[in-house]
């Protein structure tokens, strides 16, 4: 098994598995906001200070 770093590409793919709010709401909760874009979803998760 290779364990890597997350990446701009497996983010795109994890927006893809939603397309309404309601599954978002249901994933996440209120941490992460909809419409997803990968820039919000980065702010929502905290990309550039947690570890993937």
């Amino acid at each position: 098994m290779n364990v890597r770093n997350a990446n701009d590409e497996d983010l795109l793919k994890l927006l893809s598995w939603f397309s309404t709010e309601s599954e978002v709401k249901s994933w996440e909760g209120l941490l992460i906001h909809f419409p997803l874009t990968l820039k919000q979803l980065k702010i929502d998760i905290e990309w550039s200070v947690a570890s993937s």
